[in-house]
């Protein structure tokens, strides 16, 4: 509704980067429309009555953000970590306190993300996609109207930048070394095959750090424990992942490589066809220590189990396993965009995905073999989707609207094989001695299909109208075997037999199908108080799918001692929120300030459990009492003058559960970023200087604990932590730039979100923050 302040000839001069500042002529800052997506049409983010954070390809290079967890230390209200067991192939992401907490194959994301228009139902392998971006976009709130899978936090598109038919051969090549020996290698080339018809564009990185920023000594499972557990020494032999010779192993290193090929052709002046497709290969190793130190003791165990109590924090001491995580992805879309006539327009967007992802871990991060991987942890899936749009305009252009259907199929496997003296104990009683037990879930194939409508109406001159809705049916089968293997070279089932649905003892297997179908919807309205100021309320609606628990054991009791039946399939989780916002200009185009006030009921909360059992460690998802979300956001530009520019961002949510046992993990309370930026032109080019400082809260780690079990825990709240970041950088007339960057600059030590695995033994393990880092950059754009 916002009048736009540049005609749609400059638009098109500096194409839609959506970045939030411009170079002038004279080589300054001024503030500048930042042009997005977000509601599938192309628009002004100050003239879109919700909340969105956008970032463009300027803004990635000078926050450094090179991998997608970057994005969270900016945006307010996001929150992006390693999953569980500090596993680097997949991403927890947490928007306004929903979150996913596991990377169960059978649990959807309550955050979305999407490469370019296809959702991406695990979000293994983006790390890769933040390379050659057009912009970034963070949507909040619930996403049940708009984007193909429903979700109760928001959506993060990752747009990558597009083959342009028109102009001459252009690109770019960059290349960086940095401190622990990163060596990154990259570039893109834009190509026009045929003028003003055809192009591809080419992009290619290859991102290698050779020395971690810590270490561990791993040892063999088992020989250090002195003979306290008979036979324990030979529980494995020759497994190449757990019957090691007595090393010491660099952590924190990784090795990615990337390769996109992009396709644009426009035969006539109606028509617009893109083809897209991306392979990316990742490794990465952690250090994974246990987040109590001095490190705890257990009696028998101390004189060999543990190291001396360590003051450092890279030091990760002596554990079984190094912490490794690998991932291959391939990504692939088409997308054809056609205009009907001068007021109805179709678009079609093909997408297909397939991942490999698995990771070792001894996860109690201690040199006691109490939990681990006794092989890698396994997930492959393959995706495929299918979005029809259809938009136009009536009430002679009063009315804009978008229809569209939606079809989402995923199948794959879900694998672990894990091991520990916690179950070897656990089993002692039996005497059949448990050595490990497989989880082996297969997804026959997962299928959500919608239906949406989307309209938005000008009433006044000043006043405009939103609203939505979606239908979806969700249809989630899965079989899974599952056994327990003895030190007798004996197995059995893994399960409660008697519990398991549609149970096959031949070969220790059960399945289940469940079905789900949800309305979502979203009403607004918004209101020019001036040409630069607007205001708007909005209320949506969106619910994430249910589904079964894949490593169901049968009745379970939690740490309070509610007992729960863990072959009950979860229900779907719902969200509601109510939100008002402002968008502003003011000062001459001097002071640019984004604020909005949300409020969340959540139901039907999914949450995901970790137990030690006899059986073996172990997770699944129930459903938990309701809760309600308040929050601010804020995000302030100011230009100063053409030579300096201060930004800055702020976010606090408060939440309250019905079960005061209950409590939000991975929500930081408070949330605040600032950055500040120079810009001197000069004769032979220009100097950049930006300094940036990022501050997160504390929060609640995930736990099958108490609220109050982790008020009074060691670690079971993670410590707040303050990071401070800079580039300097100078951009030469003939295209060469050269920059140097730093990373946490004060060197702050932080870990993690613990996984907790004993309250009341002090095992928490947690990954560790990277230290001070810096490197050159250099780039060359032709």
């Amino acid at each position: 509704m916002l009048k736009k302040q540049l005609a749609l000839a400059t638009i098109a001069a500096i194409g839609a980067t959506g970045t939030p500042i411009l170079v002038n002529a004279q080589g300054g800052f001024a503030l500048e429309e930042v042009v997005v997506t977000a509601r599938k049409r192309t628009e002004s983010l100050q003239d879109i009555p919700v909340s969105v954070s956008a970032f463009s390809q300027e803004d990635l290079a000078a926050y450094n953000m090179t991998q997608t967890s970057d994005l969270a230390a900016f945006t307010p209200s996001l929150f992006i970590e390693p999953n569980a067991a500090n596993n680097l192939s997949s991403l927890k992401t947490t928007i306004r306190g929903q979150v996913q907490a596991d990377s169960l194959s059978t649990l959807d994301p309550s955050v979305g993300w999407y490469i370019d228009d296809v959702y991406l139902a695990r979000t293994t392998g983006t790390r890769a996609s933040m390379f050659d971006l057009e912009r970034v976009e963070v949507l909040k709130g619930p996403q049940g109207t708009l984007y193909g899978r429903n979700t109760t936090g928001g959506a993060i598109r990752l747009i990558t930048a597009k083959p342009e038919v028109s102009g001459e051969v252009e690109g770019f090549v960059t290349g960086t070394y940095g401190k622990f020996n990163q060596q990154r290698l990259g570039g893109a080339v834009n190509i026009p095959l045929i003028e003003d018809v055809l192009a591809v564009r080419l992009t290619a990185l290859s991102d290698e750090t050779k020395d971690g920023f810590g270490s561990v000594l791993v040892k063999p499972a088992g020989p250090e424990l002195g003979g306290a557990f008979p036979g324990l020494p030979a529980l494995y032999p020759g497994n190449p992942y757990m019957d090691f010779e007595e090393a010491r192993k660099d952590a924190g290193q990784s090795d990615m490589e990337m390769f996109r090929l992009g396709v644009n052709w426009q035969p006539d002046d109606r028509t617009n066809v893109l083809f897209a497709y991306e392979r990316s290969d990742f490794y990465a190793n952690a250090l994974l220590i246990n987040a109590v130190r001095p490190l705890p003791s257990f009696g028998a165990l101390a004189a060999n189990a543990f190291v001396p109590p360590l003051d450092d924090i890279y030091d990760g001491g002596v554990v079984n396993a190094l912490q490794e995580s690998w991932n291959e992805t391939d990504t692939a879309s088409l997308t054809i965009e056609y205009d009907l006539n001068d007021t109805l327009a179709t678009k079609l967007v093909l997408g297909w995905r397939d991942m490999e992802s698995s990771f070792i871990s001894d996860v109690d991060g201690t040199a006691a073999p109490l939990n681990w991987f006794v092989e890698p942890f396994a997930q492959n899936a393959e995706q495929r989707s299918l979005e029809w749009q259809l938009s136009g305009e009536a009430l002679e252009g009063r009315l804009e609207w978008l229809a569209g259907i939606y079809y989402f199929e995923e199948e794959g496997i879900d694998f672990s094989n894990s091991g520990g003296i916690n179950g070897y104990l656990g089993s002692l009683a039996t005497g059949r001695p448990l050595l490990n037990g497989t989880y082996n879930g297969t997804i026959d194939q997962n299928e959500s299909k919608s239906a949406f409508v989307s309209l938005n109406y000008e009433l006044t001159d000043t006043i405009g109208l939103t609203a939505g809705v979606r239908y979806t049916e969700d249809d989630k089968p899965v079989s899974v075997e599952a056994r327990s293997f003895f030190r007798d070279g004996t197995s059995a089932c893994r399960f409660d037999v008697n519990a398991a649905p549609n149970v096959n003892l031949d070969d220790c297997t059960w399945s289940s199908s469940e079905k789900y179908d949800f309305v979502s919807w979203t009403v607004g309205a918004d209101w020019d108080l001036s040409e630069d100021v607007m205001v708007y309320a909005k209320s949506a609606n969106s619910s994430r799918s249910g589904g079964q628990n894949l490593r169901g054991l049968g009745l379970v009791e939690l740490e309070d001692g509610t007992v729960i039946d863990t072959f009950t399939p979860f229900e779907p989780e719902e969200a509601t929120d109510f939100e008002l916002g402002l968008k502003g200009t003011f000062f001459d185009y001097a002071l640019q300030v984004n604020a909005a006030y949300y409020h969340i009921w959540y139901t039907d909360i999914q949450r995901s459990n970790l137990l030690s059992t006899p059986a073996g460690l172990t997770t699944f998802v129930s459903n938990t009492s309701e809760a309600d979300y308040d929050g601010v956001e804020l995000e302030v530009k100011w230009v100063i003058n053409e030579q300096w520019m201060v930004t800055g961002t702020a976010a606090a949510i408060d939440w309250s559960y019905e079960d005061p046992a209950d409590y939000s993990n991975s929500v930081p309370d408070e949330e605040y970023t600032l950055r500040v930026n120079y810009r001197q032109p000069a004769d032979f080019g220009t100097w950049d200087f930006d300094l940036n400082y990022s501050y997160r809260g504390e929060f609640y780690t995930n736990s099958s604990s108490t609220r109050q079990q982790l008020d009074n825990s060691k670690a079971g709240i993670v410590d707040s932590v303050s990071l401070l970041g800079g580039r300097a950088a100078l951009s030469l007339n003939n295209g060469i730039e050269v920059a140097v960057w730093g990373r946490n600059l004060t060197d702050e030590e932080y870990l993690l979100s613990p996984l907790v695995l004993s309250v009341a033994a002090d095992l928490y393990s947690s990954g560790v923050g990277a230290p001070r880092s810096y490197g050159l950059d250099i780039t060359y754009r032709f």
